[in-house]
């Protein structure tokens, strides 16, 4: 029973090591920070089609320069447009998310839009134009975005890459094929169209007085819980609205071109049957770009093994990128 209690566990502990021993060596790309050099507008004032936003003729004439991560309410105040919300009751003195909040506090007249309507109705387009290194020609090159609010289309070089479908919701990471699509010796154009939450909510009343009452978390209806969001950008009891919801790019964007073989995000589950101890189960779930059953052939060829593919969304993984199950059974 001892041995077989030290096999068990050796058999663990050696497959985790080799599997992340993999993941290391597979690990080293070289990535391109795209941070500076945005540009941003309302949909409601560029008219123009993501096809034609995303070309090399297009130039942004009176748009808002920013850099990423940043939100839409956060660009426009350091451009200027909007008061800082931290200081005083300048909160109050732009408009909400919420038609019905804005029309109680009469907050529709501070909108920058033209018939100041809702500031966050409408998309807002977020742009900048990038280059390539040679050493990116010939290999999969992925465009990855760290976090957005609430959802997002991509285009790139006048092609739709990624549609509002795919991309959606604050806590979610996404990596983009692009090899396709991209200019290894000119200028990409890169323009992701921003979109506002499903359901802003409607904010409780605000807390003007000094000792006056706490307002309701979540909001008087908690709809933005609809929403795989930060739920307190509608209100808290420590905290005021964000009148855009926190709507934007709020985490990196960068390229990477990681190789033949990338793998992401590995999760082992092991699960040793007791009492008894006659078998230990092994479930390895991974994504990548390249069949990696080698890996794991020689090592498993021992034991009963199955192996299940399902393929990711062709709008945010390159085609060729599965999800691989590998289940072993081991039996001391």
């Amino acid at each position: 029973m001892g041995n077989q209690i030290k096999n068990a566990i050796y058999f663990l502990f050696v497959t985790a090591l080799l599997f992340c021993g993999v993941i290391h060596v597979f690990a080293s790309e070289k990535k391109i920070f795209l941070g500076e050099n945005w540009f941003l507008q309302s949909s409601t004032i560029e008219k123009g089609k993501g096809q034609e936003i995303s070309s090399d003729e297009f130039h942004p004439k009176d748009w808002y320069q920013t850099d990423i991560p940043t939100t839409v309410l956060t660009a426009l105040v350091k451009n200027g447009i909007y008061p800082d919300p931290y200081v005083g009751l300048n909160n109050m003195h732009i408009p909400d998310a919420s038609d019905e909040f804005n029309k109680e506090n009469g907050l529709d007249k501070f909108s920058h839009l033209p018939g100041k309507i809702n500031p966050w109705k409408d998309p807002y387009w977020f742009w900048t134009q990038f280059r390539l290194p040679e050493e990116f020609k010939g290999k999969i090159i992925w465009l990855n975005l760290e976090g957005i609010n609430y959802r997002a289309e991509v285009w790139l070089n006048r092609h739709k890459v990624a549609d509002s479908k795919a991309v959606v919701g604050m806590f979610g990471s996404w990596s983009i094929d692009i090899s396709g699509y991209s200019n290894i010796r000119g200028i990409n154009t890169l323009a992701i169209k921003m979109f506002s939450l499903d359901s802003p909510g409607l904010p409780s009343e605000p807390q003007l007085k000094a000792f006056g009452p706490f307002g309701l978390n979540g909001g008087l209806t908690g709809d933005i819980g609809k929403n795989v969001t930060m739920h307190c950008s509608v209100g808290w009891d420590w905290m005021p609205a964000v009148r855009d919801r926190n709507m934007g790019i709020w985490q990196d964007v960068y390229l990477s071109s990681p190789g033949p073989v990338d793998v992401r995000d590995p999760h082992v589950v092991t699960d040793l049957q007791m009492p008894d101890m006659d078998k230990a189960e092994i479930k390895k779930i991974r994504p990548y770009s390249n069949p990696l059953f080698w890996i794991f052939s020689s090592f498993l060829s021992k034991n009963e093994a199955s192996w299940q593919i399902r393929r990711s969304s062709p709008a945010v993984m390159n085609p060729r990128t599965v999800f691989l199950l590998v289940k072993s059974v081991f039996t001391p």
